[in-house]
């Protein structure tokens, strides 16, 4: 046997063919940032048949028992399996009901019957050392009640936990005490009461523990009316100094500050269905544009942000006063999603803060917008002039100071006013993209002007040679000739395989295909609007209820021909 590896590593790699990788069992959102799978109504839980085939090797060999039973205890998805290594008489287990996602669902739980001694608690504790993985559950409401009841106070449970899921829905945060230690790096934390007035300063010492937590979850579902809710997050949050990803619905404005100012942190997501979660988060978000940034600027290894707000609030203000708080920021990802109605105004007013306090070589990935279901989101008031709600040219520009910018992804409530010569200048600035998306957010589009042309593709032909998808409300009613394009035979691109032209109107598809398939080979169809779909999609191909002369039903017709012809030219080359 080579010297370097050992029987440990032996049997961990033989195990490993066993049981499925722990790490599986996680999403990751970004680069770190992970959720468990048992989160899906307990579906997806490691397979019990390869417990059962591992546990039939571990009792094979005495060398296996060791580090088999490590494998098999190392995640736990609830407490159950722990709390039946007390005596028999001591629990039960029983039938209970239990909110989840798609309403109440049944459940088995169990809890404790009677008073447990230090002997006894012995044996659970020993197999807890094993566990570094643990999924406390709403069905666990009852088995917390009795450990909270019976377990020794001066004892830690489970000492050598590194990750820890904590959805109990316990009335007491104190609850949490025997699973928390230093050894705790991951936590996704649902708090749904805050610690009585007499248990404040238990709660603050207890948060000690958090002093190595690397990636945090945090939701806090007190009721908004509560003014302790803002201090329990508080509470939870002081104590970070190594956080590296932070998760939690919208924070107020304090809060936040330390936060992005912990010297590790990475990723911070703000995922609320409303801006104004708390009353206290408006008033201390809600600051005159002139005010004056924090002297300490954010952590310099701060690199992503994500705010993702629900129907009827906009993270467009939240995100512009976030920016305020910082003379410098150096993200290389930014995510804003709004849907809500956005005027013009506000989009530029966002536009100009973030060139203003954006380091301008770090930023790789800007999401601003919404690209979903354009039905979510309100269209412009018909009474309301439309150049209120549609991005300029000029507006755009702002942006250019942004030069590395790989996936560029802007949306407003009716799209862009664009021209040939405006195409070609984004296109001549942001040449290492690899996604470009000029949208709107509703299912209103602005018409494209008669400035931009077919011709546009030529100009994102010779500058976006690393371009994969684009989407780009145009006019194609006008294409040039082939023969009328310079080097025609030399600037092929040969990367572009999505093509989004949202409901452009169009008049020759033979000669759109033809220009298509000499530009990007690669291509294969192009899409138009999802409502364009919806309303005259026919698996069957029998649109009854529309005819050639509707304007709209004939350009879909017309852009599905093209799909077919680039179709064929991709099969036959």
């Amino acid at each position: 046997m080579h010297d370097a590896l050992q029987i440990d590593e032996v049997l961990v790699e033989i195990f490993s063919h066993l049981i499925p990788d722990p790490e599986s069992d996680y999403v990751y959102r970004f680069d770190r940032r992970w959720y468990w799978t048992a989160q899906m109504n307990g579906q997806n839980k490691p397979d019990r048949n390869h417990r059962q085939d591992l546990n039939a090797v571990v009792r094979t060999c005495r060398a296996f028992l060791e580090p088999g039973l490590s494998a098999l205890w190392q995640s736990q998805y609830g407490l159950t399996n722990i709390l039946k290594l007390l005596p028999a008489d001591a629990w039960e287990e029983f039938e209970d009901q239990v909110e989840g996602r798609l309403g109440l669902a049944k459940v088995t739980g169990l809890r404790i019957l009677r008073a447990i001694t230090d002997d006894e608690w012995q044996k659970p504790i020993q197999f807890a050392q094993r566990v570094r993985r643990l999924h406390v559950e709403p069905k666990d409401k009852a088995g917390l009640a009795g450990i909270s009841e019976y377990f020794p106070r001066s004892q830690l449970f489970f000492t050598r936990l590194e990750r820890l899921w904590w959805r109990s829905g316990n009335a007491s945060f104190l609850d949490i005490n025997p699973f928390l230690s230093l050894s705790v790096v991951e936590l996704d934390l649902l708090i749904s009461s805050a610690p009585k007035e007499e248990d404040v300063d238990a709660a603050r010492r207890l948060c000690i523990m958090l002093a190595n937590v690397r990636h945090l979850e945090l939701d806090v579902r007190i009721p908004v009316d509560d003014p302790r809710s803002s201090a329990v997050t508080r509470v939870i949050t002081d104590p970070l100094r190594r956080l590296e990803t932070f998760t939690a619905p919208v924070l107020g404005r304090t809060i936040l500050d330390h936060i992005s100012r912990i010297p590790t942190i990475r990723d911070i997501q703000l995922t609320g269905t409303d801006l104004f979660t708390h009353p206290r988060n408006y008033a201390e978000w809600d600051i005159p544009a002139s005010a004056a940034p924090q002297e300490t600027p954010v952590s310099g290894s701060l690199q992503h942000l994500s705010l993702g707000v629900g129907v009827g609030s906009t993270s467009f203000p939240l995100f512009i006063n976030l920016l305020e708080t910082s003379p410098v920021w150096s993200f290389k990802t930014i995510s804003v999603i709004s849907m809500e109605l956005e005027t013009h105004q506000t989009i530029r007013r966002m536009y100009t803060m973030l060139s203003a306090r954006q380091s301008l070589e770090n930023l790789e990935v800007l999401h601003v917008g919404y690209f979903d279901d354009r039905g979510c989101c309100p269209e412009p008031p018909e009474d309301a002039p439309l150049e209120d709600y549609v991005v300029s040219a000029d507006t755009l520009r702002v942006l250019f100071c942004f030069s590395n910018l790989r996936s560029i992804m802007l949306s407003s409530s009716a799209g862009f006013a664009l021209d040939d010569d405006d195409v070609r200048a984004i296109a001549s600035t942001w040449r290492n993209a690899t996604e470009l998306v000029l949208s709107s957010a509703s299912e209103y589009t602005a018409p494209a002007g008669p400035a931009l042309t077919g011709a546009a593709f030529v100009k994102i032909t010779r500058y976006c040679k690393r371009l994969k998808m684009l989407e780009l409300p145009m006019m194609v009613t006008e294409v040039p000739e082939l023969e009328s394009i310079p080097h025609i035979d030399q600037i092929a691109q040969n990367a572009l395989m999505e093509l989004n032209v949202c409901e452009a109107r169009i008049y020759d598809p033979e000669a759109v295909a033809l220009l298509l398939s000499t530009l990007f080979p690669q291509l294969s169809g192009v899409q138009t609007s999802t409502r364009w779909e919806i309303l005259f999609d026919d698996e069957d191909g029998d649109n009854e209820d529309f005819d050639d002369e509707d304007d709209e039903f004939s350009c879909y017709e017309d852009w599905r021909e093209v799909s077919n012809i680039l179709r064929t030219a991709s099969f036959l080359r």
